[in-house]
């Protein structure tokens, strides 16, 4: 079933959205929520790149904003996650900050 949301007597569906790393929100922040990488969202509000209105899918849903840069859409994590399982099979060894690079350049390409 496909998320809707209702506006006046339209309906539109909310875009889904995926994780690309851990967030965790610092203990202050009441209006963030903390998500695992490969977390699926559907975005509520995204006018405001630096935080996003995000409702997570996982039971019980959680609302909360999180920074815009978490996120890619499923097409794009999913070519992501291939590029990267075919650089490991090719037996290289990077580091966690190399792999952060390679992902953020992929994604601006």
């Amino acid at each position: 079933m496909t998320p809707v949301a209702w506006v006046g007597s339209e309906t539109r569906s909310l875009p889904v959205y995926i994780a690309i790393q851990d967030y965790n929100p610092e203990p202050n922040d009441l209006e963030a929520i903390p998500l695992e990488q490969g977390q699926i969202v559907e975005v509520l509000d995204n006018k405001n790149a630096a935080s996003w209105l995000v409702r997570t899918k996982a039971r019980p849903p959680q609302s909360g904003y999180i920074p815009g840069s978490y996120f890619e859409t499923p097409t794009e994590y999913y070519k992501q996650r291939r590029r990267t399982r075919e650089l490991a099979s090719d037996n290289l060894k990077i580091s966690d900050e190399q792999e952060a690079i390679l992902k953020r350049d992929a994604f601006r390409a």
